[in-house]
């Protein structure tokens, strides 16, 4: 059995109350009933085990609490409490900036001794603040996969609260670097919307492998629906943490623009308020409103939700998988929500929930549904059937089992090697080994299943001719495919061949980035005219446009070849950011064939003066660069960037065209697609037999023939 360790540093986990903690408490359930799982929490055992009870394969559990382990005893704890943990974070972490983090320094012994005396197949972080534990994982427990589980997209949240809740520039930066980093920090992610995962994929440009953990209910055996069976109902719920932004924000906008309007039908109507902490200063007047009853934190939320006829969920903001909404689905209460209170919900509007997003929308359907008792029931039971069938805890547990075992901690051995590629190309540790290592238990070896080369374009040796296995051609170069010599195709080329996956270079350059909003003032501040770096002498079609636009201006070369800048650039970026225009010339034309050479400039927001794919339309927008293939000649061209360098409203017109067609990059060129045609290759390869071996028995044939053909010579030469 895999072993696995979650860490949670919360402490009112079980009972699981609000939202977070029922996350929480219910994944750690569903992983015991699957993996040897071992837990560091901030809660105390005794209390946690109370839900063996309940919930039987929690018995199995081993459980760290901090509670229960000693504190650090060591130098720093000579010093006085205002210094001790800020010295001791800043010598465990071996930085000296950055705020302590309290919450590390209490699980971060716990979780040195734990990683020191047990070996786990994967560790499971909760909460942004966990990360800081990688270090610690990479030491001393190297062979765990990490798993970040993500309850929002965080920049998200912090994005909106810019604006609605005080949440400072520098605070979202940091999180967006982080989320931007998953790929490069963690194995994988859980998400808990198809939404958010989508959204996390894209900020890491693809590079991240990324599961849907939806949220789940835990569905009870009876309903909790006595009043929604009422025929005049005394109560409407609205359920969740009012500490948390997105429901104090969502309680206050609910209680200004639409209660007032639904007392007015119902004068004696009340909402109950249940969830634990305090309102946020500012929504503190609310308190005072006679018709709202808080109860502050419960133990049990059920006998609350048997006291309302329906359920509000009138969330303005926030991402994830509403609990409050399965919560309500599951004890049978009719539901209203506002769309993004029921975001990530795979719901059916006017069938299991009803959903408004402005208050006299919201008012109305209340009211509405307040007056008519057959169906609310109906609501409630499409709903409870809608929880039951989705998002039961044990199918979302079954779900991330699959996921868990399929994806991360049961993969198939890959063996691979490789040829034909740059001088200081490492076999061990190169594009395709951390790419596939998302899928594989990547291993080189000298007898591989799968061999994959590319152009013999630093020597002209035919490495391929030592491997019988099925081999993997990758064509960075304007050169077509030999379908004698391997046995599955990626290259820039247009055909529909089942073994062949069109990938162009500039691919694996892109960045999702380039789709987001242009900012025109970046084009605006470019003083300098235009630029190229080349190396290769062999490209005519480039030197003599070069020739010809340096008529006009001068045009600033600074790569090996037509140097006119005195010096050698050691960053390309950095060189070409300042130009108006860069000279995208690629090396040859070919339909399909373009490389990174078009991507580069776009990167650093100067426009393309691009020639070579004439089929470059069907990937990219070519009324946001200087296309050479749309003129009739380079004179022509060149008359076009003249008047683009003299007439600013037009360059900066050009400038704010989106670079790709609909502003959207082809989920066919992300790298999910390409580990997806791996997939396919592992699969089609079984039922295949190498290209090689047949190569290799028509070679054995023809020296046979040859050898048989030379002894009747021999022989006939004797006999004469």
């Amino acid at each position: 059995m895999k072993r696995i360790l979650l860490i949670c540093p919360f402490k009112d986990i079980y009972p699981p109350v609000v939202g977070g903690s029922q996350r929480y408490f219910h994944i750690i359930h569903q992983l015991s009933r699957f993996f040897d799982l071992s837990i560091i929490i901030f809660q105390d055992e005794i209390s946690f085990r109370k839900a063996v009870i309940e919930y039987p394969a929690i018995a199995k559990v081993k459980i760290y609490s901090t509670q229960d382990y000693p504190s650090i005893k060591d130098l720093f704890s000579l010093l006085p409490p205002k210094f001790e943990n800020a010295f001791r974070y800043r010598w465990i972490k071996k930085n000296l900036f950055g705020t302590a983090d309290g919450n590390f320094l209490k699980y971060y012994p716990l979780l040195k001794k734990v990683l020191q005396q047990q070996t786990f197949d994967a560790v499971i972080l909760e909460n942004l603040s966990t990360l800081n534990s990688l270090p610690v994982l990479k030491k001393y427990g190297r062979k765990a996969k990490v798993i970040y589980n993500a309850h929002n997209v965080d920049s998200h949240l912090a994005n909106v609260g810019i604006n609605n809740w005080g949440v400072k520039k520098e605070y979202l930066k940091q999180i967006e670097e982080t989320e931007r980093n998953f790929g490069k920090m963690v194995d994988a992610v859980f998400t808990c919307s198809e939404k958010d995962r989508s959204d996390l994929i894209a900020m890491n440009n693809g590079n991240l492998l990324a599961g849907v953990v939806p949220n789940g209910v835990a569905i009870p055996t009876i309903l909790y629906d006595l009043s929604v069976r009422l025929d005049k109902p005394g109560y409407i719920i609205f359920c969740g943490a009012l500490w948390t932004e997105p429901n104090s924000e969502g309680l206050n906008w609910f209680c200004k623009e639409v209660w007032t309007l639904i007392r007015m039908e119902f004068p004696g109507l009340k909402l109950l308020v249940v969830g634990s902490g305090e309102l946020p200063q500012k929504f503190a007047e609310l308190r005072k409103i006679d018709s709202l009853e808080f109860t502050g934190r419960v133990e049990d939320v059920k006998p609350w939700y048997n006291k309302a006829a329906i359920s509000v969920v009138p969330l303005i903001n926030g991402s994830g998988t509403r609990l409050k909404v399965l919560e309500a689905m599951g004890l049978g209460v009719p539901l209203v929500s506002t769309k993004k209170g029921a975001e990530g919900i795979e719901y059916t509007n006017g069938k299991d929930i009803l959903i408004a997003d402005t208050a006299a929308e919201f008012a109305d359907t209340v009211i509405e549904l307040l007056k008519d008792k057959e169906k609310r029931i109906s609501i409630s039971q499409a709903a409870r059937k809608l929880a039951e069938v989705k998002y039961d805890w044990n199918i979302v547990g079954d779900s991330m089992a699959k996921f868990l075992k399929g994806r991360i901690l049961d993969k198939k051995i890959l063996r691979l090697n490789f040829g034909y590629f740059w001088p200081e190309f490492d076999n061990k540790n190169n594009y395709f080994t951390r790419l596939l290592s998302r899928r594989y238990n990547v291993i080189i070896s000298e007898n591989p299943d799968f061999y994959i080369f590319t152009h013999p374009y630093y020597n002209n040796k035919k490495d391929y001719e030592n491997y019988n296995c099925h081999r993997i051609f990758f064509g960075f170069e304007n050169v077509r495919a030999d379908w004698n010599i391997c046995d599955y195709v990626v290259d820039s080329d247009y055909t529909d061949h089942p073994r062949h996956k069109r990938r162009p270079l500039w691919a694996g350059f892109v960045k999702k980035e380039l789709t987001l909003p242009k900012d025109v003032k970046q084009f605006e501040k470019k003083k300098k005219f235009c630029c190229m770096l080349v190396s290769n002498p062999n490209a005519k079609e480039r030197i003599d446009f070069f020739h010809k636009l340096s008529e006009y201006k001068k045009v600033d070369s600074a790569g090996r070849f037509l140097n006119n800048v005195g010096h050698s650039v050691e960053n390309k970026k950095d060189f070409i950011k300042d130009y108006k225009f860069v000279i995208s010339f690629e090396n040859s034309c070919y339909p399909g064939y373009t490389t990174e050479k078009l991507i580069e400039p776009m990167l650093v927001n100067s426009i393309p003066i691009y020639w070579g794919n004439p089929s470059v339309g069907e990937d990219f927008n070519t009324k946001s660069f200087v296309n050479i293939n749309d003129f009739k000649s380079f004179d022509e061209a060149i008359q076009y960037i003249i008047e683009l360098d003299n007439d600013d409203q037009k360059y900066l017109e050009l400038a704010a065209q989106p670079w790709f067609n609909e502003n959207i990059i082809a989920e066919e060129y992300s790298e999910e697609s390409l580990l997806d045609f791996f997939d396919f290759i592992i699969k089609d390869s079984k039922m295949r037999k190498p290209v090689a071996k047949s190569l290799y028995k028509r070679y054995m044939q023809q020296k046979t023939n040859l050898r048989n053909l030379l002894f009747s010579l021999l022989q006939s030469f004797k006999k004469t």
